[in-house]
């Protein structure tokens, strides 16, 4: 069920512009709707919200796109990204590797000083 952000934040013990700034850094598009003052977050955004509330830096940002294609190492696979359009590189399990081809899944996007590296989040 979804939850409007301003009460998410109420129940946290949050100021609305530091929620916002929350979900800006760690929720993808599809995780809230609404504008402004009048944002909803769904259930899953709001397990990786309160996550995001405990320990900030572990809580990578989530992002959803469509499985373009096949990498040539089958750890890999090519995943479009909406938000900006981009083709990258996401390490998957090995046995999904011929099964995910045109699928929407979730992927995690972790940053450190050698640049940004995807993964799959499992449970699509």
């Amino acid at each position: 069920m979804k939850i409007r952000l301003t009460k998410l934040a109420e129940d946290n013990g949050l100021s609305y512009e530091k929620a916002r700034h929350i979900v800006e850094d760690k929720l993808c598009g599809d995780m809230t709707t609404g504008s402004g003052r009048g944002t909803w977050v769904d259930e899953e955004g709001q397990g990786i919200f309160k996550s995001a509330l405990e320990v900030p830096e572990a809580v990578p940002k989530h992002h959803r796109g469509v499985v373009w294609g096949h990498c040539r190492n089958p750890n890999y696979m090519y995943v479009l990204l909406p938000d900006p359009p981009r083709k990258v590189a996401v390490a998957v399990q090995r046995k999904l590797f011929k099964r995910m081809k045109g699928k929407k899944v979730t992927i995690e996007e972790i940053k450190d000083i050698n640049g940004s590296s995807y993964r799959h989040v499992r449970g699509d």
